[in-house]
């Protein structure tokens, strides 16, 4: 019926037909979340982690949960101890340190895999986490090894 409709007047009630199905996604994503906020924790956790090599930013995450910036901060303080980005960031490094130790990849090849184009800047980060270098960590895991 609406296909049928000619002109503006459609195109409104399309758009308000669009505006009512994001509401009631929004409350029903809404009401999951004051039921269980674990199970929202478990999720944006997964989605970092699946997309660790793909640019994740905090209006994505937002937009993926129906969250407002200041809810998916607050989940953040409380579950990880850290801002959102941070955590991301600790995330990108856990799984680097997993290829440094199992990969013979180089350091540059290994930032791109978990989302971190500029090497130096990847060297930079995992140094401020970690207190080493990416090279100095793997040589350490060498070393142990022998």
């Amino acid at each position: 019926m609406i296909s049928e409709m000619k002109g503006t007047q459609g195109d409104y009630i399309k758009s308000a037909a669009n505006m009512l199905t994001i509401c009631a996604n929004y409350l029903y994503v809404n009401s999951i979340i004051q039921d269980n906020p674990n199970l929202l924790v478990y999720q944006i956790n997964e989605y970092i982690n699946n997309h660790i090599g793909d640019e994740i930013s905090v209006d994505l995450l937002c937009k993926a949960f129906f969250i407002s910036k200041t809810k998916l901060y607050k989940l953040s303080l409380k579950n990880y101890n850290m801002g959102i980005s941070d955590y991301i960031r600790h995330q990108r490094i856990k799984f680097a340190k997993k290829l440094l130790r199992n990969t013979e990849d180089s350091v540059a090849s290994i930032g791109l895999r978990v989302g971190i184009k500029d090497a130096n800047y990847f060297i930079r980060i995992f140094k401020q986490i970690e207190g080493i270098t990416p090279l100095q960590y793997r040589k350490s895991i060498m070393k142990d090894k022998d």
